[in-house]
């Protein structure tokens, strides 16, 4: 039974056995990895921003992405009993997020299991208006007990458009490279 892969990655035989891709279909595939454009993504966890022994609990503030910037910011809180480190999932958790310089209003969130991705963490997305120094408050209410916890960070500018957006504008120069060099292989045959 012969071999439906193009002849690029079609496997060699007569050679000691072969098997494998062919060289120029490795090089290609390796080419198409590194081309490949990482794009981050938000996501629960992160930078840890505080993590504190609060009364009866443990309480942690995760930052995402590690480094901040302004515009679209993930903050997860994970809440955890202090004996046995068992994380509490029936609290209720706030975050107060307000800006050092005080020129913004603060905000008042509540983070929830439904917009974490990671269902032990509490989390909410806080779009970030502008750069500086940002000061959280995390209170955790559960079974008439509250605690709280801050922490700060720093956010950088935004990235400007272009450099944000990348990867989608390198994926049509790649595409047609690709497809000019597939009807280059096919028109040696």
């Amino acid at each position: 039974m012969g071999s439906t892969l193009p002849a690029p990655f079609a496997r060699r035989t007569g050679q000691g056995g072969g098997g494998g891709l062919a060289p120029l279909g490795r090089s290609l595939l390796v080419l198409g990895l590194l081309l490949t454009p990482v794009v981050p993504v938000l996501a629960d966890g992160g930078a840890v921003c505080a993590h504190d022994t609060i009364g009866p609990w443990i309480v942690t503030i995760f930052v995402a992405p590690a480094t901040v910037r302004a515009g679209p910011v993930d903050l997860s809180v994970m809440v955890q009993d202090g004996r046995d480190a068992a994380p509490l999932l029936d609290a209720e958790v706030t975050l107060d997020i307000s800006p050092r310089d005080g020129g913004i209003p603060a905000s008042s969130l509540a983070a929830t299991h439904e917009q974490a991705t990671n269902k032990l963490l509490y989390a909410v997305q806080f779009p970030l208006a502008a750069a500086g120094t940002w000061d959280v408050r995390a209170k955790v209410r559960r079974r008439g007990e509250a605690v709280e916890t801050n922490c700060t960070f720093t956010a950088a500018e935004a990235l400007p458009p272009v450099l944000a957006y990348w990867p989608y504008f390198a994926l049509p120069p790649v595409a047609i490279a690709l497809f000019a060099l597939h009807q280059w292989l096919v028109g040696r045959r």
